[in-house]
């Protein structure tokens, strides 16, 4: 028998790290895909809604026109502050300060993640100019795309599932709307007493 008869095997360890990746790697997945979702869209809304202010318009000249040395600092700096809070946010936690931990996050990190949204927004071309940002960001991208994929499928299910359940709830009101009339076209035209 030659080697081009055999029939392709995969072998078991191949199919039970691929499981095991799968299972570890689709929390990360999940978080991307809500996170790309919720607040990755929200935060756009928002940042158009105060580009209509003209200081942030005219900031936002600015930034654009700086070079790439002044850029990085600038975009770097509320991205660490972002972190910092998310992990003094976590220690927070742990030690059971709730209210404290959220406040940080919510305000701390949430505004220090809407500037490094803007600032990308503004200067994108400028930071993508340099080598080693451009691979970090295609990097994350392909991160991204993967994670994507992976909850897409579930991702699909549960809009179709929302979809016929919107169906199953209207026309549930519509039979229950229809029966109610026609009960009380039945009681109007009897009088009934007990």
């Amino acid at each position: 028998m030659r080697p081009d008869d055999a029939p392709p095997r995969r072998p078991v360890h191949r199919i039970l790290l691929t499981g095991v990746l799968d299972v570890l790697l689709l929390p990360l997945a999940i978080g991307v895909v809500l996170f790309d979702d919720v607040f990755w869209n929200a935060a756009q809304r928002l940042l158009r809604r105060l580009e209509r202010l003209g200081v942030l318009r005219r900031a936002r000249g600015w930034v654009r026109s700086l070079p790439a040395v002044a850029v990085l600092p600038l975009f770097l700096l509320p991205e660490a502050t972002s972190h910092a809070a998310g992990f003094l946010g976590a220690f927070l936690l742990t030690k059971g300060k709730v209210t404290t931990a959220i406040i940080l996050l919510v305000l701390v990190k949430g505004m220090a993640t809407l500037a490094v949204v803007w600032i990308y927004q503004a200067a994108s071309a400028t930071l993508l100019a340099i080598p080693w940002f451009s691979w970090m960001h295609d990097a994350i991208g392909w991160v991204r795309d993967w994670s994507l994929s992976q909850v897409e499928p579930l991702r699909n299910a549960l809009r179709d599932r929302l979809r016929r359940t919107s169906r199953i709830g209207s026309v549930i009101r519509r039979r229950f709307l229809a029966l109610r009339l026609r009960l009380a076209a039945l009681v109007s035209g009897k009088n009934m007493t007990f």
